[in-house]
């Protein structure tokens, strides 16, 4: 044989064989054949030891040993820990041995006795399988770590499409773990199944060998294990085995590629349509690439410009200095930006800002420029043309600035002529309105006489309000209209406007309500004169234009954003109604639904359009619906910070516990009812509403009687007197006592000399409005009362319990007027309170009067000769006798004149002309800790 693949390295081979002479003869021929015979054993559990210990080339295993361990087993260990050929030795060959042979993977097999070169033939045969197997294996584990750290999924399949190799690249890319993929087909796995028929052909055609699958690639669409699409580049290759043919298939996923090539594909397009030139050059200024605005814009075609220089475009209008300025600065890497005058093709003149970027490769080289180029020629030609316009506009604000000032002198003066003609106008107003009070009250008087008067007050009255509206509009158009914040009761504010107003609804037999949700809340900060004014102004039209039925004003209540509550207030009435076309016109100055000369109703038109403005000073705004003979119903809003109760109800001082009583509710109108219940339900009180007073006494007759009766005088087919007389009648006849207490509430209808009076024996008798305390007050006050009632007056002021305000607030009083008429006035008011006050002519008398004696009230006019109102508080102040309490009463009612009168040391400020109802308020002013 030839030694030549042994001459480096003899084949090392351990013989494992129970017979000595045999296992001797084995060693001989092996020697002669050129290997190494490295030991020989008899024993299984021996041949292991051996063989890990020398590590031979080959291993000659007999089959039978003689120990416990035969020689299949023993190879069979051998070749699972060590991986070295064996070749069987044996004299058997039945099937049975073959068969347990086979399970050791043998790399031969020599039945005993054998010749030399039949041992060598096997021996070199074995040698050969196994080197060819070990390079197999190293060849395999090269091609699994290559495909195992691919990136890219790696997958093959045979012809049926089942996939018989899986890579890690794979599982990244779709999902699938190697186990989840084995023995699937591909197409099913990866490929959305829109697809399938167009895969399942190229596949076919690939297979059949219609086609040779080449080395280039193609793109298609893969789906992930989540059901996600996205796109691949895969290429195919064939390859056959012993096994048969089978394809390897390698995929790389490519959205981001495509994602990029989108994006590159975005630039150049907005590249290609913007507005704008762009010119990239290389790095020696040769231009390589421009966009349509170029050639737009100068008139060259792109390959006239392709490699030239853009100096092409130099128009002579800038020294060689500036190019070498801008050369120098983007051949450092910088940007530049500035303004070029260029020449287009034509030769025309061409203005451009221009913005010129360096682009660098990794290595930091600049490897090109790009130049965004805007065309600016017609901005210049606007910039110059605006230029000459600027100066013009500045000619003609140098005029305007003339007129605005003369404008704002124009709108002082006006604002001094308001004030002094409100002065001058409230003063005899004050002497027309005051005397006419007090004369109405002298007596006897003629019934002709007591109109003449009435005519003049309710004159005078008119006269006055107008002078009011014209003043605030005036004070609101000029914009020197300011709101007080200030905190103050929402419902007080409410229910003294509507008894402000009562008189005219009780001279129409209204019915006047506020309904107030609980939710409103009882306190906010705000300015309550103005929406007083607001509210006054649309119930008093409400009430001028309603013959009959009721004028209501509801409030309620939203939170909104910051802590502020959103009130809604509307008020509504069952008059005369507004037509659709007159709606538009209703808030404009100076405007009326009706302006005719016959018109049955008068007015300024001013009211409106004054309530419009204050609303939206205080954020809100004024909307009305309105159907002509139905009624008209105005909204507005406001967005308010709520405040702590000024005064809340205090249920301890009530004459009586109203807690559980139960009252019948009598009225025709459902929202005096609905409002009357809601109230007295607040003191936890049960209450029964009835319509008319015989459904009253319907119900009385079937149910327990209540503890209180609170009826309406005006009702349909039964008053309220005869309601009453029939309660008493029942009383009779059940022997009921003491009698139920009713309380009359009216709007105008009952009269204290009605001769059913007495036979009523009303507990208390009310007009409407009422305010939620005065109601609580007279049923507590009428729970109270014991069976001996007397019959009561209505709860209007009279002249005793006038001249009692001076026994209730003890004052020694100054009066401080210039003006005779007002003088007398004053006197005149205080004298029917009780006060027998002094008098003084001028401020300087004033504060000689206060240095002389001691004043706990001081009624100070502010327009005086000599020394006027305030400069005589200020000197007042600064004396060191007891202070007194003054107010300032003035014919001054701009904007900002409480405030001048507040700030110069005074206590209060009532414009004229003055009520009685004014100097009452102001009398039981606490006293100043000096005064007496």
């Amino acid at each position: 044989m030839s030694t030549d693949a042994h001459a480096v390295a003899p084949v090392r081979i351990l013989v494992v064989e129970d017979e000595v002479i045999v296992a001797r003869d084995i060693c001989v021929q092996l020697a002669e054949l050129g290997y190494t015979a490295l030991a020989d054993t008899g024993y299984g559990e021996e041949a292991i030891k051996l063989a890990e210990q020398h590590r031979p080339d080959l291993v000659l295993m007999d089959v039978n040993l003689a120990g416990a361990m035969d020689g299949i087993t023993a190879a069979r260990e051998i070749r699972a820990s060590l991986d070295l050929p064996v070749v069987f030795l044996t004299a058997y060959a039945n099937r049975e041995t073959l068969d347990r042979a086979k399970e050791a993977q043998p790399f031969g097999y020599i039945i005993k006795p054998f010749a030399e070169e039949e041992l060598r033939t096997v021996i070199e045969m074995a040698l050969f399988k196994h080197h060819a197997e070990q390079k197999q294996r190293a060849t395999d584990a090269r091609y699994r770590a290559l495909t195992e750290t691919a990136n890219d999924a790696i997958i093959t399949i045979d012809r049926e499409g089942l996939i018989v190799g899986w890579n890690q690249g794979a599982t990244r890319i779709y999902g699938f773990t190697e186990d989840e993929a084995m023995g699937r087909p591909l197409m099913s796995l990866i490929v959305p199944a829109r697809l399938h028929e167009d895969y399942a052909a190229r596949m076919s055609r690939v297979m059949s060998n219609e086609t040779q699958p080449g080395p280039g690639t193609l793109e298609a669409a893969g789906m992930r294990k989540d059901g996600s699409e996205f796109p691949v580049e895969m290429s195919l290759a064939q390859w056959d085995t012993k096994d048969g043919h089978f394809f390897t298939t390698i995929i790389r996923d490519i959205t981001e590629r495509k994602q990029l090539e989108q994006q590159m594909r975005l630039q150049s397009a907005a590249l290609a349509s913007a507005v704008n030139s762009v010119v990239i050059t290389n790095a020696a200024g040769d231009i390589v690439w421009v966009n349509p605005a170029f050639c737009r814009i100068t008139g060259y075609e792109s390959s006239e410009v392709i490699g030239r220089n853009p100096r092409i475009l130099k128009s002579g209008a800038h020294a060689p200095e500036f190019y070498a300025g801008m050369w120098q600065a983007i051949a450092a890497g910088q940007s530049w930006q500035g303004e070029l005058v260029n020449r287009r093709k034509d030769g025309s003149l061409l203005n451009e800002s221009v913005s010129i970027t360096p682009v660098k490769d990794e290595g930091g080289r600049v490897t090109h420029f790009v130049a965004i180029k805007q065309d600016i020629t017609a901005l210049k030609q606007s910039l110059g043309e605006l230029s000459a316009t600027h100066a013009v506009l500045a000619e003609k604000n140098r005029a305007l600035d003339a007129a605005l000032v003369e404008a704002r002198a124009a709108v002082e003066a006006k604002a001094t002529f308001l004030a002094t003609m409100s002065h001058e106008i409230r003063t005899p107003m004050n002497g027309v309105i005051g005397m006419a009070s007090l004369l109405r009250e002298t007596a006897p008087l003629t019934g002709e006489q007591a109109d003449y008067i009435d005519t003049i007050r309710s004159s005078g009255e008119t006269l006055l309000t107008l002078i009011n509206d014209v003043l605030d509009f005036s004070k609101i158009e000029s914009g020197n209209m300011e709101l007080e914040q200030i905190p103050f009761d929402l419902r007080q504010c409410i229910e003294e406007t509507l008894e402000m107003l009562a008189p005219r609804a009780r001279e129409k037999r209204l019915d006047l309500a506020a309904e107030i949700e609980s939710t409103v809340p009882p306190a906010i900060i705000g300015d309550a004169v103005r929406l007083r004014q607001v509210i006054t102004n649309l119930v008093g039209n409400a009430v001028k234009f309603t013959e009959k039925g009721e004028v209501v004003i509801g409030v309620r209540a939203t939170p909104a954003p910051g802590g502020f509550q959103r009130l809604f207030f509307r008020v509504r009435d069952t008059g005369i109604g507004i037509p659709p076309e007159k709606l538009r016109r209703l808030f404009k100055s100076f405007t009326q639904v009706d302006s005719s000369t016959t018109r049955v109703y008068g007015g300024s038109g001013l009211g409106l359009a004054i309530s419009q403005r204050l609303v939206g000073l205080m954020g809100g705004t004024i909307e009305v619906e309105s159907e002509p003979g139905r009624g008209s119903e105005f909204f507005f809003d406001l967005a308010v910070q709520p405040a702590p109760a000024i005064e809340p109800i205090d249920l301890a001082k009530l004459p009586a516990d109203l807690s559980g009583r139960s009252v019948l509710i009598v009225d025709d109108n459902a929202t005096n009812r609905r409002i009357f219940a809601a109230q007295l339900r607040l003191v936890r009180c049960i209450t029964v509403e009835q319509a008319t007073g015989i459904d009253a006494l319907a119900w009385l007759k079937v149910h327990a009687w209540p503890d209180l009766i609170i009826t309406d005088m005006l009702m349909p087919g039964m008053d309220g007197l005869d309601f009453i007389l029939k309660v008493r009648e029942m009383e009779k006849e059940r022997a009921i006592t003491p009698p139920v207490p009713v309380v009359m509430v009216s709007s105008g209808g009952y009269q204290p000399s009605d001769s059913r009076s007495t036979g009523a024996r009303l507990a208390v008798a009310l007009s409407k409005p009422l305010r939620q305390q005065q109601l609580l007050e007279a049923a507590a006050r009428a729970c109270a009362l014991t069976p001996a009632m007397r019959t009561p007056r209505m709860s209007t002021p009279a002249t005793d319990e006038l001249r009692a305000t001076a026994q209730h607030h003890p004052r020694r009083i100054l009066v401080a007027e210039d003006n005779p008429v007002n003088r007398k006035v004053a006197l005149a008011m205080l004298s029917r309170m009780g006060y027998e006050a002094e008098a003084v002519v001028n401020g300087a008398e004033a504060v000689a009067a206060c240095r002389d004696r001691s004043y706990d009230l001081v009624l100070m006019d502010v327009q005086m000769p000599e020394v006027d109102g305030l400069e005589a508080t200020r000197r007042i102040r600064q004396l060191s006798t007891p202070q007194p309490v003054v107010v300032a009463m003035t014919a001054n009612a701009m904007e900002g004149d409480r405030a001048t009168c507040l700030n110069a040391g005074m206590d209060e400020y009532i414009p004229k002309p003055i009520k009685i109802e004014d100097l009452q308020r102001v009398v039981s002013l606490p006293l100043r800790p000096s005064g007496r």
